[in-house]
């Protein structure tokens, strides 16, 4: 087995921020650091560089819906929590789908972790209000973010599809496409304003009452929900 290794490391060698390559990643503030959880090595890096640990992965635990790591170095041991629920950096209020709680030795470093795409995907959302207006219960629009980076629904009365990318609570939909039958024509207009301003959307805020809201730079909005 690989040795585990703690090294303090001069801040010229090591940047002092940037995200550990890893399946999976978290981060926290005060003071910073970042966490990556690979297959084989857990990488924590803390104190602007000066601080790396680097054990071997052991197996995961499971208490509750808690996912827990403990890893043993030489200095003391790695303990990782990370507790699924909407989590908001404090810095800049990025949403996660994770609380990640790290203990090394005697200090506990708090913050976020997963990937925001996480908030985004599984089951459907059903529009719930385009701007200003209120959607009817019958045949919303919907929005299903896939795990290929596409997202895809009913428009109102066309079906759409759409590339999507997640940068913190930054939300770009590009490239959307949709068929091309007629409806009645509140449904078209409906649909009109859906399709326009999903293309227009820059951020995204989930709420931990289901709730998604897609914000365009200008300040218009669609609420979701999921059933």
């Amino acid at each position: 087995m690989r040795a585990t290794t703690i090294a303090l490391i001069a801040l010229t060698l090591l940047p002092a921020t940037g995200a550990v390559a890893g399946p999976y990643q978290a981060r926290g503030q005060d003071p910073n650091w970042t966490l990556a959880i690979g297959p084989e090595t857990i990488t924590l890096l803390s104190d602007r560089g000066r601080l790396r640990v680097d054990a071997p992965t052991p197996p995961k635990e499971m208490d509750g819906d808690e996912t827990v790591y403990r890893a043993v170095t030489g200095p003391g041991p790695l303990t990782v929590s990370i507790r699924p629920g909407i989590c908001r950096d404090t810095v800049d209020g990025a949403p996660f789908p994770d609380t990640v709680i790290v203990t090394f030795g005697e200090r506990t470093f708090w913050g976020c972790g997963g990937d925001p795409a996480r908030l985004l995907q599984g089951t459907a959302w059903r529009v719930t209000r385009i701007d200003h207006t209120t959607t009817p219960e019958d045949g919303p629009p919907t929005l299903e973010f896939r795990t290929d980076g596409r997202v895809a629904g009913s428009a109102s009365c066309n079906a759409y599809t759409a590339g999507y990318e997640v940068t913190g609570d930054r939300l770009a939909i590009t490239q959307t496409v949709s068929t091309r039958k007629a409806c009645a024509p509140e449904a078209m207009e409906r649909e009109a304003a859906f399709l326009s301003l999903l293309g227009g959307v820059a951020r995204y805020e989930v709420g931990k009452d289901h709730t998604l809201v897609l914000i365009t730079d200008d300040g218009r909005r669609v609420w979701a929900r999921r059933p």
